[in-house]
């Protein structure tokens, strides 16, 4: 039996008063690729957020890697040091890359591992060199951010992810600002991620690629998980066929 890597209970989320996540339960497993998919106002990057603690519950309770984040909501957080330890252990990959525009391509893959990690120049670089040599990006090591294709963003942000060792990777909609060239691009990224094993937490739009890559998926909707299970499980479900028939 693998260990859960990520256990979530009881999640409540609001926004002016308004319960964006309701009641929101889910665990992860190590070396497990799990899609969460719904419709565009469903909570699913609201609960990402909340999982990667760049936004707070308001009630629940956290577990990342058997370290409590969080075990009574907004006023049951740990300690911010110890905060910053359980952050490290998880990777994010925003739809929308969140670069930094005045750094070399190199310098964004090295810049974290520096100043959060307090790797040596020449340990950074060497990292960063092998991962954008794997996400084929060698030959814009000096380059800026605004000379590159959306793709290649995107396989940058990932190289920028990988980079810091994180025992999760979270992606949230990694496709939705890319053409469908550059988003068979990417996916095909995330596909040998989960080749090699890795323990990802992917909000998607593409239900095929969710269909063939994800062992498990959760079903959002207003807010709440209102089915998990294996895609063919999921899939079979009738709010589910009729939400991806609308995809």
């Amino acid at each position: 039996m693998r260990e859960n890597l990520l256990t979530a209970q009881g999640l409540v989320k609001r926004f002016e008063g308004r319960d964006v996540l309701k009641n929101v339960s889910l665990t992860l497993e190590k070396g497990e690729t799990a899609a969460v998919i719904g419709a565009s106002g469903a909570g699913k990057s609201t609960l990402l957020r909340c999982l990667c603690e760049l936004e707070r519950v308001d009630e629940g309770t956290i577990e990342i890697g058997g370290q409590t984040m969080t075990n009574g909501g907004r006023y049951g957080y740990a300690p911010e040091k110890e905060l910053r330890r359980i952050r490290r252990r998880m990777g994010y990959v925003f739809q929308d890359f969140q670069l930094f525009p005045h750094f070399s391509v190199l310098r964004n893959v090295t810049e974290a591992q520096r100043c959060v990690l307090g790797r040596s120049r020449k340990e950074a670089e060497e990292k960063a060199r092998a991962l954008l040599d794997r996400m084929a990006l060698s030959d814009k090591a000096d380059t800026y951010p605004c000379f590159l294709s959306g793709g290649q963003r995107q396989r940058l942000a990932i190289a920028r992810m990988l980079a810091m060792d994180p025992d999760i990777l979270c992606f949230d909609e990694p496709t939705s600002a890319l053409d469908p060239q550059l988003t068979k691009e990417v996916l095909q990224v995330i596909r040998s991620l989960a080749e090699e094993g890795r323990t990802m937490l992917i909000i998607t739009h593409e239900m095929a690629f969710a269909r063939e890559a994800a062992g498990r998926i959760f079903y959002m909707a207003d807010g709440r998980i209102l089915r998990e299970g294996t895609p063919e499980d999921v899939f079979a479900d009738p709010r589910v066929r009729a939400f991806a028939q609308t995809e």
